[in-house]
């Protein structure tokens, strides 16, 4: 992986899911480490729900496999600290099975589930 593809300092969150004395869903996000990565735009669209335009744009993140980070599923989140954007991982793939870059499938936003 040519380390110039790697040029955005992104910080991985894995999500937690608690209940408050009512039974409500309390969704509480941890850091896990800063790391550098790739960020490319695959996809976007515009839907029209409930009287309102709402945008979904896709992305693959690139990431330098690492070991302490074996944990990583699609539970997690991860956040462009430079523009305060989040995006739910999809799908984690270990390319080529080799143990070297991860690739992730994103959805830009965060949800609740």
């Amino acid at each position: 992986m040519r380390a110039g593809r790697l040029r955005h300092r992104l910080e991985l969150y894995s999500k937690e899911y608690t209940q408050d004395s009512y039974g409500a869903a309390i969704i509480t996000i941890t850091l896990q480490d800063t790391v550098w990565g790739g960020i490319e735009p695959i996809r976007g669209r515009e839907l029209f729900a409930q009287q309102q335009i709402q945008s979904e744009i896709e992305v693959r993140i690139m990431l330098r496999y690492t070991g302490s980070l074996n944990a990583l599923d699609t539970s997690w989140v991860i956040k462009h600290p430079l523009t305060g954007k989040f995006y739910d991982v999809l799908a984690v793939i270990n390319t080529d099975t080799r143990n070297r870059e991860w690739e992730l499938m994103c959805r830009q936003g965060m949800s609740e589930d």
